[in-house]
């Protein structure tokens, strides 16, 4: 699933991008150029994209 599109929910919101790297304690995900480092322990679902085209507006947590 690296270099996939993904929508990755976590206990503080849902976020939508490129999945860039997988470790064993975090992901990370690119969302607008912007890399986000997400915890395995925060992560609720993670759902594959096809097309960018079908992601809404990103929306990153607060």
């Amino acid at each position: 699933m690296v270099s996939c599109l993904v929508v990755i929910e976590t206990i503080r919101g849902t976020l939508r991008g490129r999945l860039t790297d997988v470790h064993p304690d975090h992901v990370v995900l690119e969302v607008s150029g912007i890399p986000y480092f997400v915890r395995i322990q925060q992560i609720n679902w993670v759902m594959p994209t096809h097309t960018h085209s079908s992601l809404p507006h990103v929306t990153a947590p607060k």
